[in-house]
Formats: C-alpha cells, sequence, structure tokens
C-alpha cells in the first residue's frame, strides 16, 4: 500500500481504538482494559512498519498481525456503535452509557465470530451463460494463501473446487500472499495436487508484491498454466489471461486478443478495464479483486471506486461480465455483508 493510505489508515485505526478504549473504560470502570485497548490499536501499524523495513517471519512479526488484524474489526465495529451511541446520548439523557457500552462489546464480539465462521467457508455460486458451446469453467479468485487460517481454508476452497466437477480451472488472481511463498508452499503443492482438473491462473497485486517471478514458479510448480498476457485454446474457448494493471509493462488487451477469436473469456484479476474487454466482443470477462468490501460496510467504497457491482452476472452490451467476491480474505480474517464463493460457470449452447 502508498505511504499516504498506510499512514491515513494508521491514524484511523488508533483514533478508534482510542475512542473504543475511552468506551471500555466507561464500561468495565478498570484503567488497564483501557491501556490495554489503546496499546492494541498500535500493533497493526507497528507490524506493517516492520514488514515495510524487510523483517519477515518473525514470530513476533506473526503474533503482531494476528492481533492487528483481529483488533481491526473490533475497533472498526466497536467504534462506529460508540459514535452512534454518544448521538443517542443527546437525545436520550437516561440512557446508561456503561450498559450501552458493554452491551456493544458482547454485540462486536458474536458479529466478528459470524464473520470469521463465514470467511472460511466459502460458498459454492452456480452462474449460467449463454454460448456457442457448452463448459462448465471453475472461476476462484483471491484465496490469499498466507493469511490467517491459510490452511484450513485453502483444503475448503479445493472441496468446493472438485465439487464442481468443471471442465477446468481459473485462478483469477491473488492465489498467493507474501506469507505463502515463505510458509506454505508444501500446502499449496499437496492441495493443489488434489485438483484433478486442468489449471490455469492470472497474477494479481499481491503475487506481484509477493515477488511476481517466485509466485508464477510455485503456481508452475502447483501444475498451474500461468497465464501473463497470453492466450490458451481449450476446446472451443479461447482464455485470454491478463497480467495485474499494477505491472508496469502490461499489454493492452488489443494487443493480445487472437485475430480469429471466438467465444472469448477474458480473466483480469481487478475491474478496472471490462470496456476493453467489451470492445474487443469477448463473450465473457471474469474478474475479482474487490472482496466486495470484504466488511460492511467498506463495500460502498469498492462499488463507487470500480462502478460496478460485486457478485451480480451484468451485460454489457453482447459482454457478460462477473466480479466475484472471492474465496478467501486479506488482512481482518472476516466477512461481514457479502459471502466468499467458488464459481461454477455453465456456458450453455444457445
Amino acid at each position: 500500500m502508498s505511504l499516504f493510505i498506510f499512514v491515513f489508515f494508521s491514524v484511523l485505526y488508533v483514533l478508534a481504538g482510542y475512542l473504543s478504549a475511552k468506551c471500555i473504560f466507561i464500561a468495565t470502570k478498570r484503567m488497564w482494559l483501557g491501556v490495554v485497548t489503546v496499546m492494541l490499536s498500535t500493533t497493526f501499524p507497528f507490524a506493517m512498519s516492520l514488514m515495510h523495513l524487510g523483517i519477515l517471519c518473525n514470530w513476533l512479526l506473526d503474533i503482531l498481525c494476528y492481533i492487528g488484524y483481529i483488533s481491526i474489526g473490533f475497533f472498526m465495529y466497536f467504534s462506529m456503535y460508540c459514535l452512534c451511541i454518544f448521538a443517542v446520548k443527546l437525545f436520550w439523557k437516561q440512557l446508561n452509557l456503561q450498559k450501552a457500552f458493554l452491551f456493544g462489546v458482547a454485540g462486536v464480539a458474536c458479529l466478528l465470530c459470524y464473520g470469521y465462521f463465514n470467511a472460511v467457508n466459502p460458498r459454492l455460486k452456480v452462474i449460467e451463460i449463454p454460448a456457442e458451446t457448452n463448459a462448465k469453467i471453475c472461476f476462484v479468485s483471491d484465496i490469499h494463501v498466507g493469511s490467517i487460517s491459510t490452511v484450513k481454508l485453502l483444503n475448503r476452497v479445493i472441496d468446493k473446487i472438485n465439487e464442481t466437477n468443471a471442465d477446468f480451472v481459473i485462478f483469477g488472481g491473488d492465489t498467493l500472499d507474501l506469507n505463502a511463498l515463505l510458509n506454505y508452499k508444501d500446502e499449496i503443492l499437496q492441495g493443489m495436487a488434489k485438483i484433478n482438473k486442468p489449471k490455469f491462473a492470472v497474477i494479481g497485486n499481491h503475487e506481484i508484491y509477493a515477488g511476481a517471478l517466485e509466485s508464477v514458479e510455485v503456481m508452475k510448480q502447483a501444475g498451474i498454466h500461468v497465464l501473463l498476457d497470453e492466450v490458451e485454446d481449450i476446446g472451443d474457448l479461447t482464455i485470454v489471461g491478463r497480467i495485474d494493471s499494477t505491472y508496469p509493462q502490461r499489454a493492452s488487451l488489443v494487443q493480445i486478443m487472437p485475430k480469429n477469436r471466438k467465444n472469448v473469456i477474458v480473466v483480469d484479476h481487478a475491474p478496472k478495464e471490462i470496456n476493453e474487454s467489451v470492445k474487443e466482443h469477448a463473450i465473457l470477462h471474469l474478474s475479482g479483486h474487490t472482496h466486495d468490501g470484504q466488511m460492511f460496510p467498506m463495500n460502498f467504497v469498492t462499488e463507487f471506486t470500480y462502478k460496478i457491482k460485486t457478485g451480480i452476472l451484468r451485460k454489457l452490451q453482447g459482454t457478460y461480465c462477473y466480479i466475484t467476491p472471492g474465496a478467501g480474505f486479506w488482512g481482518p480474517p472476516f466477512r461481514i455483508g457479502n459471502h466468499p464463493e467458488v464459481v461454477l460457470v455453465l456456458l450453455k449452447h444457445r
């Protein structure tokens, strides 16, 4: 993330932590709990600073990241709840702040438990598209192997992939995260070996952050054909896999689109250039990246940024497009307001 975004987010995070600490003190009358809460609000910025300094795979860093990611969810929702309670107090003087904040702590804890359970249990989403051929395609994006609960989540995603019995599988980017290359290579290779179908992938921004060459090499070892601004013909279909837009030498779609194109499916990690797929008359555009905000109300931010709603199949002129919220999560191990998914695309002959 850029320095400006990191500093801006860190300031908001610490302020939310301070407000949460103040309200927890009001609720419990215990100063030490307020102090501990303020200290927790420094864990994520501190961990990210260590990571940017190149201090990786350190047990202390791992602990700080776990605590920081989980506390992000708590501070986000509890601070919003506290602001609402203070607003209500202006009009309802009899409101008992201590009881209200105690209720808020319990309520946010329950919400986060649900969010974690939801995040590690991806669902199967089926979409149907008219085409000139029949095919079953499994599309999976944003697993983020390397995040919290990596092994458990990866195995559940693979089980869902095998459940589809698709003709082939496409990974839509951010399959790997930074720690995946360092800590989870064996789990990745063992897991991907369970998928007995042709496997293709594009790379997302997190593979580039982790090291594009290293990420591609691991995926190749896992039996995945990585499409780097390349075209692959599979039966009557043509798959066009684009490098993520964060890569400066990325080719335009016009440059890589085959001349005799027919039944073209464009896979691009971030949904930034859907119009190019429409102009080139692709039958389908597949993307991920947005996570649908991952935690409400961040979905409004992603919708405003990309001008398209996640999780809904849309037809733009002659091109269908689908933006998946992804199968995993990044950072906070929570999914609130949306569901992680593995997508089965059914192409039906018209």
